[in-house]
């Protein structure tokens, strides 16, 4: 996973999305595919990722997306979820907020 961040954006697999590119980044649940919050709940279990700068470069980049009041929201969708809190582009999520804390504290 840590080789795939070294990585990002120079490897293209033709077919499907299995690189770290455009949309990666952005906050969705549930964990139906590869993205930030999957690969940090992943590496944040694992001792020796704990002390790799690569696995803080990904949580820097998720810890930016908090709010002033520092919770998270959604920035992608899944339609099928779409009536959850997790699944409301526009409003802080509960869920997320707690997911994303939950990663935080296994790493810090």
């Amino acid at each position: 996973m840590l080789t795939c961040w070294d990585n990002r954006g120079k490897i293209r697999y033709p077919g499907h999305d299995s690189q770290i590119a455009e949309g990666w980044h952005k906050l969705q649940y549930p964990f139906t595919g590869y993205r930030i919050l999957k690969y940090l709940d992943v590496l944040s279990q694992l001792q020796w990722t704990r002390m790799d700068k690569r696995t803080f470069e990904i949580l820097n980049l998720l810890l930016a997306k908090q709010d002033g009041e520092g919770r998270f929201r959604p920035e992608s969708i899944h339609r099928a979820w779409s009536a959850f809190d997790f699944g409301q582009k526009k409003v802080p999520s509960e869920w997320l907020t707690l997911i994303a804390y939950r990663i935080v504290k296994r790493l810090l």
